[in-house]
């Protein structure tokens, strides 16, 4: 719950008010209706369309593993210091 409450304050911090496209942008993770969209397009076989979704995925999933990485090394760094 807490969490969520961040995520809203943030939300009109940075943009000034509260709209889904803009929370989803704060919480960094992918609109639910543009993943059923890519569903709906795998199964009618417009590829080209799922391609460019899977596009954006993949480079938000680099973004985080990259984070993540960097939050590994830095607690390995800590833990010999």
């Amino acid at each position: 719950m807490r969490q969520a409450i961040n995520n809203l304050q943030a939300t009109a911090t940075g943009f000034g008010e509260i709209k889904r496209e803009y929370v989803f942008k704060v919480c960094d993770v992918p609109d639910i209706d543009k993943l059923k969209k890519v569903i709906d397009d795998c199964i009618s076989g417009d590829f080209n369309t799922v391609g460019y979704y899977i596009f954006i995925l993949t480079d938000r999933l680099k973004k985080i593993h990259i984070v993540l990485l960097k939050k590994d090394i830095l607690l390995m760094i800590l833990s010999i210091i």
